[in-house]
């Protein structure tokens, strides 16, 4: 215990203190994958035009969660792999929308599963 008080009594002369703050809410990505019944509401299920397969528009994927700890002498960074169709006559470009969301429950299963049911809270950056 003495040495977490000095600690405290002594940050300010400490090179390699490193403070946290907590992630203020959650942040997500909306992403097209294919369908599974495990996964995903069946209502969400669409077929993609290029590929003819079963998928799910807008299913949201998490990479932050709010009261996670951020370290400020760290970057945060978060990745998730997805693959995007293109046809033959499409630019390869576009944009990834990041969400951020703010919610009096943050309870895992009353976290909204796809954009299009998230309601209230969800805000596009």
């Amino acid at each position: 215990m003495r040495g977490a008080v000095l600690c405290g009594v002594e940050k300010e002369t400490m090179a390699n203190l490193a403070k946290a703050k907590s992630c203020p809410k959650r942040f997500a990505i909306a992403v097209k994958e294919p369908f599974s019944t495990i996964d995903h509401d069946s209502e969400y299920v669409t077929v993609d035009p290029a590929t003819n397969q079963k998928v799910v528009d807008g299913h949201i994927k998490w990479l932050f969660k709010k009261g996670e700890l951020i370290l400020s002498n760290y970057v945060a960074s978060s990745s998730e792999r997805i693959t995007i169709t293109f046809s033959e006559q499409q630019r390869r470009e576009g944009k990834i929308t990041i969400y951020s969301y703010v919610a009096e429950e943050d309870d895992e299963y009353f976290m909204p599963k796809n954009i299009r049911n998230s309601k209230d809270g969800m805000s596009a950056h």
